[in-house]
């Protein structure tokens, strides 16, 4: 999760280890970009506040291109432009936690299928 809000990350990130996710959270961008680097998420939830949004998609696109981006928004007009710039999917604010649960279950989902398969044996 990454927001500008402590608090929003705090919750978020507690809601999803509370239903056995591994969850990371950053308040800065430049701290996102270094947890990103390091943990290699399966999913990004990036709060359409942060400041320089549009360069921070920009980054997080191009540092990790397979993973699903979904953005927390309190939009349409944002939601359309923010998918036209990469994100795989909006998710409306305040949050529903059912159903930020269930698009994040799918952008993990699509994050696992599109990896390659290994073979062993």
């Amino acid at each position: 999760m990454i927001a500008e809000e402590f608090e929003v990350v705090d919750a978020v990130t507690e809601y999803f280890a509370d239903l056995d996710y591994e969850a990371h959270g950053a308040v800065a961008v430049d701290d996102a970009l270094t947890l990103v680097d390091r943990c290699t998420p399966d999913v990004i939830l990036l709060d359409v506040q942060m400041p320089r949004l549009t360069e921070v998609l920009t980054q997080l696109r191009g540092r990790c291109a397979s993973v699903p981006i979904v953005v927390a928004t309190d939009s349409a007009d944002s939601a359309r432009r923010l998918r036209s710039l990469g994100a795989f999917a909006c998710v409306y604010k305040p949050f529903v936690w059912d159903v930020l649960r269930h698009r994040i279950a799918i952008a993990v989902d699509a994050a696992l299928r599109a990896r390659p398969h290994r073979h062993t044996g």
